[in-house]
């Protein structure tokens, strides 16, 4: 017949005694692990760099190894879940950092925004200097150009109010320098001539941007408060046989973007790369009360590539013009029927015009339209 031991052992034996004083030492060991291990996350938590929060769990494990054992770590993790919170903690950490870090760049760039602004209005405010120097007729010129410039945009930026870059603007890029152009003309026929030679030279291909003809010119010069109730005899106008007064020069990379209301053309290649080159040629009098045509504000760099197999490709100077000495080949090849390949051929091997098929059927329908030729 079985017995139960525990009925012959009262409350006051050993073994009961022995079993109630370790049963007490286990749960206070837990409670200090508890307690240590509130602690170290307590510390981790707090800690708000990378390096002090790995410290922190150092110590924490290094505490808990030394107080229940090297094992200590292992089988509280996997009775509490310590290792998964200090996983957390970890991954807040780096969270932490990173917003840290992007905090810092952002105000990196902030500054170097600012810098950049102060360089520029540092810029804006030498050129503004610069332009003070010129004549007061200058000034007024160049005062009626801004504002009409004005009125066609003025909530745009500083740099999109149609004002041209200089080399300044465009330092961060890889400019291509060009020699410079001759200074002064005689006439506008003599700078013409001049100027074609000057791009077959240096394969640049130079349009007119602008244009302001005499009789604006001396209109603003009879408004001017200076010259207000003096006849014209007195005034320094512009003799009409020096039209136009002024032309703008620029590169053909800075044609500005046509503002179209159906859209761009999606066929067309544009080549616009907001080049700095310009000049500006003004008709003035000089010192011995002659006139005569002067460079002004030339800016001689691009920021493209200039070589001849660019130059030789844009449409002006590929294809051949009206008064070549082509044209009468070129007719009689036609008035002999001959192919689109043929004339092809012919204003391929006797010039340097690099022609493309679609010029020369160009070509042809334009002097059928013309009535040059007999159909």
């Amino acid at each position: 017949m079985a017995f139960d031991v525990r009925r012959l052992l009262g409350p006051g034996d050993p073994i009961t005694m022995g079993r109630t004083h370790k049963t007490a030492h286990i749960k206070a060991q837990m409670a200090e692990r508890a307690r240590q291990e509130e602690e170290a996350r307590s510390k981790v938590v707090s800690a708000r760099t990378r390096s002090q929060r790995s410290q922190a769990l150092q110590d924490a494990r290094d505490s808990r190894a030394s107080q229940f054992g090297p094992h200590a770590t292992t089988e509280g993790a996997a009775s509490t879940g310590d290792d998964a919170d200090e996983e957390e903690d970890e991954k807040e950490v780096k969270e932490e950092e990173e917003v840290v870090e992007e905090d810092d760049e952002d105000e990196e760039d902030a500054d170097e925004e600012e810098d950049e602004q102060d360089d520029e209005d540092d810029e804006d405010a030498e050129e503004e200097k610069e332009d003070g120097g010129d004549d007061e007729v200058e000034e007024d010129e160049e005062e009626g150009a801004q504002k009409k410039k004005n009125k066609k945009g003025t909530t745009k930026g500083r740099q999109h109010q149609g004002k041209k870059r200089t080399v300044s603007d465009v330092e961060d890029e890889d400019l291509v320098h060009v020699p410079a152009f001759k200074a002064q003309y005689d006439s506008w026929s003599l700078l013409d001539v001049s100027l074609q030679e000057y791009m077959e030279a240096t394969r640049q291909k130079v349009v007119i941007a602008e244009v302001i003809h005499v009789a604006r010119r001396n209109a603003d010069l009879r408004k001017q408060v200076r010259f207000q109730g003096l006849p014209d005899s007195e005034i320094p106008l512009v003799p009409d046989k020096w039209e136009p007064y002024q032309r703008k020069y620029i590169c053909t990379h800075d044609w500005k973007e046509r503002e179209r209301s159906t859209g761009k053309r999606t066929s067309h290649k544009l080549r616009r790369t907001e080049c700095p080159f310009q000049m500006l040629a003004r008709v003035v009098m000089r010192r011995g009360g002659t006139w005569g045509i002067v460079m002004k504000r030339e800016v001689y760099s691009h920021n493209h590539p200039i070589y001849d197999g660019i130059y030789r490709s844009y449409p002006d100077i590929r294809q051949v013009p009206v008064g070549s000495a082509l044209m009468p080949g070129i007719e009689l090849l036609v008035d002999a029927d001959a192919g689109t390949s043929s004339i092809y051929n012919y204003i391929r091997e006797n010039s340097n015009h690099r022609v493309t098929m679609d010029d020369v059927r160009n070509l042809v329908a334009r002097m059928h339209k013309k009535g040059k030729l007999s159909l």
